[in-house]
């Protein structure tokens, strides 16, 4: 390997996503919902159903009622 392709090879590298991105991979993962529904639960546009609610609540150590008091 040479040192245009070691260079290369450090740009393609994949990184680790961010705390932010992993708490969305795992919500996403634990509730069965794509990453686009998470982030829309994150954004306000959709609110989630009752047991992704209970999922998020633990996944975050909040209560439901403190994470979603209008919903």
């Amino acid at each position: 390997m040479n040192f245009k392709e070691y260079y290369k090879k450090l740009k393609d590298a994949k990184k680790p996503p961010s705390p932010a991105q992993q708490f969305i991979i795992t919500l996403s993962a634990k509730t069965g919902k794509s990453q686009k529904t998470v982030r829309q639960w994150l954004s306000g546009i959709q609110i989630p159903s009752g047991d992704a609610k209970r999922i998020i609540s633990e996944e975050t150590g909040i209560p439901a009622e403190e994470l979603f008091p209008l919903s």
